[in-house]
C-alpha cells in the first residue's frame, strides 16, 4: 500500500474525540446558538472520522485519476457534506441575510462538485477551465468568511474579544488557504501518494478541529447577542454618567449655600445687634418714625 494507515487512524481518533467532546456540550447547552454550533460540530466530526475510518479499513479506497494524482472519493464526498456546514456555522455570528448565507452555502457546493468533476474528466483541457471555474467560487466563498465577521467586530466593545475574533478570522479562513497550496504543491508532483494523504489529512484536521476549539465557543454570540452587550454596556456607561452628573450638582448645590451663607452672615450679625440696642435702649433716644 501506498498510504501509510496512520494517516487515517490519527485523524480518525482526533476526530471521534472531538465529537464526544461536543455531544457531551450538546447535552448540557440550551443557548440556542451555542447548541447550533455544538450539534453541527458534532455533525461535521462525525462525517470527518467516518470518512476516515472507511479509508483506514479500505471500503473508499484512494485511486489514481488521470493527471496521476490521488482520488479519494470518500474524502471529496465528506466535503461535499460538511463544508457548506462551516460556511452556515460562521455566517450565524454575521449579519448576512438568510439569501446570502444560502447562496455562500451553494457557492461552496459547487466548488467541491466542480473539483469533482475535474478529477474524473479524461479531458486536461476541460479539467484546467473546470478547476479555474472551482478556484472562483473558492475565492467568493473565502471572501464571504471574511466579511462574516465584519459586523461582529463593530459591535464589540471589548479590546480582548475584538482581539479574539481578530485571531478567529485569520485563523478560519486562513486555514483554508492550505487546502490550494496543497493542491498545487500535488498538481506540480512535488510528493509521493502517501506524502499526499498526509498532507490532505493534515488541513482538514486543522480546518476542521478549529470548530470545536475554546476560541470559537467562547466568541461563538450572534450578532444580535453582541448588539445587546454593546446596548447594556452603553446604558451602564450612561448611568455612571448620570450619577457623577448628580454627585456635581449636590456639590455645587452645598458650595453655593456655603457662600450664600458666609455673605449673609455679616448684614444678618448686623440687622440682629441693631435690634438688640434698640431694645435695650443703647442707641439713646430714638424717634418714633425710626421705631
Amino acid at each position: 500500500r501506498e498510504v501509510d494507515p496512520r494517516a487515517y487512524q490519527w485523524p480518525m481518533i482526533a476526530f471521534g474525540t472531538a465529537f464526544l467532546l461536543n455531544f457531551l456540550t450538546l447535552l448540557f447547552e440550551r443557548e440556542s446558538a451555542k447548541f447550533q454550533l455544538a450539534l453541527l460540530a458534532c455533525y461535521i466530526n462525525f462525517l470527518a472520522g467516518l470518512a476516515d475510518y472507511l479509508a483506514w479499513k479500505g471500503l473508499t479506497p484512494v485511486f489514481r485519476d488521470t493527471w496521476g494524482q490521488g482520488l479519494h472519493i470518500g474524502r471529496i464526498i465528506m466535503w461535499l457534506h460538511t463544508t457548506p456546514h462551516m460556511v452556515y456555522l460562521l455566517s450565524i455570528i454575521s449579519d448576512f441575510s438568510k439569501s446570502k448565507v444560502y447562496l455562500v452555502m451553494a457557492a461552496d457546493f459547487l466548488m467541491v462538485v466542480l473539483g469533482i468533476f475535474a478529477h474524473l474528466t479524461t479531458n486536461r483541457v476541460a479539467a484546467v477551465f473546470i478547476y479555474i471555474c472551482a478556484f472562483s467560487t473558492f475565492g467568493f466563498v473565502i471572501r464571504s468568511m471574511w466579511h462574516m465577521f465584519d459586523a461582529s467586530l463593530e459591535e464589540c466593545r471589548n479590546d480582548s474579544s475584538r482581539l479574539s475574533l481578530h485571531v478567529l478570522r485569520v485563523s478560519s479562513v486562513g486555514l483554508w488557504f492550505a487546502f490550494p497550496l496543497t493542491f498545487f504543491t500535488i498538481k506540480l508532483g512535488l510528493v509521493s501518494l502517501g506524502t499526499e494523504e498526509w498532507l490532505w489529512t493534515v488541513g482538514d484536521f486543522l480546518g476542521k478541529v478549529m470548530f470545536s476549539s475554546s476560541l470559537l465557543q467562547g466568541n461563538f454570540l450572534t450578532i444580535e447577542q453582541r448588539r445587546l452587550i454593546a446596548m447594556r454596556i452603553v446604558e451602564e456607561g450612561n448611568r455612571i454618567q448620570v450619577i457623577q452628573e448628580l454627585k456635581d450638582l449636590v456639590e455645587q448645590k452645598e458650595r453655593f449655600m456655603s457662600s450664600m451663607s458666609h455673605e449673609l452672615r455679616t448684614p444678618l450679625n448686623g440687622i440682629i445687634g441693631l435690634s438688640d440696642a434698640l431694645l435695650i435702649g443703647s442707641c439713646g433716644d430714638v424717634s418714633e418714625q425710626v421705631m
